[in-house]
């Protein structure tokens, strides 16, 4: 019998809110000072939909890179029974301390996915130590001028509307 999924994704998300319509905010990169928890999420296909269950061993490692080399940070492992209803099957789990700024330091690192020992996908994301962007500051760049120009009296209009 040949393989019964089919890789889809690994997205990566902090918070652990669900946003409209059941979605999250999926990134790749992150500041030091606002992540406490890493999550990771797995999606992938049966292929055995509508015909049967079954069962797998799932692993999500947490790697950084660190001298060139790539550095273990966490191993999660868990059974998941697959339901001949579900069409695609998602896996989530996290990684951290509860205390943001004390467990994800600035650097590059990546997750990686197994489904029966078999590495079936990955995913490389980035912390960054800049500092946060607030509604009045922002630590990744500086204005140095602005250019205003006129425009059609309806623009504006447009823009008030959309802005209540």
């Amino acid at each position: 019998m040949g393989k019964r999924y089919k890789y889809k994704a690994i997205q990566i998300y902090s918070s652990d809110e669900w946003m409209a319509n059941s979605t999250k905010r999926y990134r790749t990169v992150f500041d030091r000072t606002e992540v406490s928890y890493l999550r990771v999420e797995l999606s992938f296909y049966n292929k055995l939909f509508d015909e049967a269950d079954w069962e797998c061993n799932v692993m999500l490692k947490a790697f950084k890179w660190q001298d060139g080399k790539k550095k273990e940070l966490c191993a999660l492992e868990s059974e998941i029974r697959v339901s001949r209803e579900e069409n695609v099957v998602y896996v989530r789990d996290g990684w951290g301390n509860p205390s943001a700024g004390t467990y994800w330091y600035a650097g590059e690192y990546f997750w990686e996915a197994f489904i029966d020992k078999e590495l079936i996908g990955s995913q490389q994301f980035f912390i960054n130590d800049v500092g946060l962007v607030k509604w009045n500051a922002n630590p990744y760049f500086e204005i140095e001028y602005i250019k205003l120009y006129t425009g059609n009296f309806k623009d504006g209009d447009n823009r008030q509307k959309n802005i209540s």
